[in-house]
């Protein structure tokens, strides 16, 4: 990913030089995608805005589509307060194509299942995956699993997660997609591990290290925390921690709502002053993102602690 962030500083400045706003548009947006997969969701953010400004200025409808869906997944995954959000999605509907509005609702479902609409939540993502299947977008379905998946372990629906999760692997598999595998199969080990069942999550936790690229910032993270929650299962308490301890370093680097669940999941294998530490900036990030379930266990679980 730095070869290709590289690559596309190199291509952006020849497109600034050349002025054509469609061009302009597509090299904004593929920078834009690579900041994000890198956790740079600042970053990612102020590129799609520049793409979908130059894809308006082309009046290029095809390109306006693709700059809003990849930017409705940063307003989903990054950390754009929930509220705000929501309203940009609404704003945007009127310029989506069919695959944008449905990740659009994919988006407003996974966000309202953050404050903890889940009933209303599952209606809106529902309808966003029909859509993506009735286009054959089978690898983005696949992938859009994952923040669906995440939303239902937060709502105490593992097997439900699994179930998604598992499916989607499938679907990448078959299609012959390691990038978006990667990543799935940490959350997957991570679902497995919310129903106690660590002799079945060690391979897809396995999984996720093997597939994944080194600078993949979530993939990085989500095989971690499985595999420290693990270790913890099999009694190897000292290993469990330290590994978490490197998991809670790398969700400062990585800014999505889903830090919010890792911290939660690794302070239960610090040591106490760790644990406030993480726990706190759990608070913190969920206040700023408006995930109120996060907000509310991570309360919880600080009042608790002697």
């Amino acid at each position: 990913m730095a070869t290709a962030s590289a690559t596309l500083e190199e291509v952006l400045a020849q497109a600034e030089r050349i002025g054509d706003p469609a061009l302009l548009a597509e090299v904004l947006k593929d920078s834009g995608i690579v900041s994000s997969w890198l956790g740079d969701y600042g970053a990612a953010e102020a590129l799609l805005r520049r793409s979908l400004d130059y894809a308006r200025q082309a009046d290029d409808p095809h390109q306006i589509g693709e700059s809003i869906q990849w930017w409705i997944l940063i307003l989903l995954w990054g950390p754009i307060d929930v509220e705000t959000a929501l309203e940009e999605c609404r704003r945007l509907d009127d310029e989506a194509t069919d695959a944008g509005r449905s990740r659009i609702l994919v988006a407003e479902g996974v966000l309202r299942g953050l404050r903890g609409e889940f009933d209303e939540a599952r209606k809106l993502t529902g309808r966003g995956r029909a859509i993506m299947d009735e286009l054959g977008q089978t690898v983005n379905s696949a992938a859009i699993s994952m923040p669906i998946a995440l939303m239902e372990q937060l709502a105490g629906e593992p097997e439900t997660a699994e179930r998604m999760l598992r499916e989607g692997r499938d679907q990448l598999i078959a299609a012959g997609e390691r990038g978006y595998l990667s990543s799935l199969s940490g959350v997957l080990a991570g679902a497995l591990c919310d129903q106690g069942r660590f002799d079945e999550a060690e391979p897809f936790a396995d999984e996720s290290r093997e597939v994944g690229a080194e600078d993949d910032h979530t993939t990085q993270m989500y095989w971690r925390a499985a595999k420290a929650r693990i270790l913890a299962a099999y009694g190897l308490r000292a290993e469990a921690a330290d590994l978490a301890a490197v998991v809670v370093e790398l969700t400062r680097e990585e800014k999505g709502f889903d830090t919010q669940i890792l911290l939660l999941q690794m302070a239960d294998l610090l040591e106490p002053d760790a644990a406030r530490a993480a726990l706190e900036r759990a608070v913190e990030a969920s206040e700023a993102k408006g995930n109120l379930v996060s907000l509310a266990q991570a309360r919880e679980r600080l009042a608790a602690l002697p």
